[in-house]
């Protein structure tokens, strides 16, 4: 038995193609598994406010995103700050901050369109109210962008103020 499920292990290994057993990092928007598929991942944007705006709380962030293939929105928007060169840390916002599902029929035609993700959601937009800012100052802002296990980032430098 243990010989049968050792060759069952070594065929499945040599079974799986190069492409589809490279880890994908998740800070260059790719997944947190190892074996995810190759096209999947998440497209996303951050429309307002515009980098170099001034922020503080009660900020809203307005953007979209989907995952590629699925065409589905995403399930959260993660908020990290700069602490020191490339050293973030997180800023805890309330579940109730987050609203998925706002009508953006603009993203989804063009990911239709352009033959993308020909699922696209008309209801990829989402809106993130600012409740826990970061430190007073010139700050770079990274938002995470997730579906599943998919993940990609975008960074703003944003005036904060208190």
């Amino acid at each position: 038995m243990r010989k049968f499920l050792a060759a069952a292990v070594v065929a499945l290994a040599l079974s799986v193609s190069p492409a589809h057993a490279q880890w994908v990092a998740p800070q260059n928007g790719g997944s947190i598994w190892p074996f995810a598929c190759q096209g999947c991942g998440v497209e996303g944007w951050l429309d307002e406010p515009k980098s170099g705006a001034t922020i503080g709380a009660g900020t809203v962030l307005g953007g979209w995103g989907l995952e590629k293939i699925s065409g589905h929105k995403l399930d959260r928007v993660d908020v990290w700050y700069e602490v020191a060169d490339e050293t973030w840390a997180p800023l805890k916002q309330p579940e109730w901050a987050f609203w998925p599902s706002l009508y953006r029929p603009d993203v989804s035609d063009w990911f239709r369109a352009s033959k993308v993700s020909p699922n696209a959601t008309e209801f990829s937009g989402w809106h993130l109210t600012i409740v826990n800012p970061p430190p007073a100052g010139a700050r770079r802002i990274r938002l995470n962008l997730w579906y599943g296990p998919y993940m990609r980032y975008i960074i703003r430098t944003f005036n904060v103020s208190q």
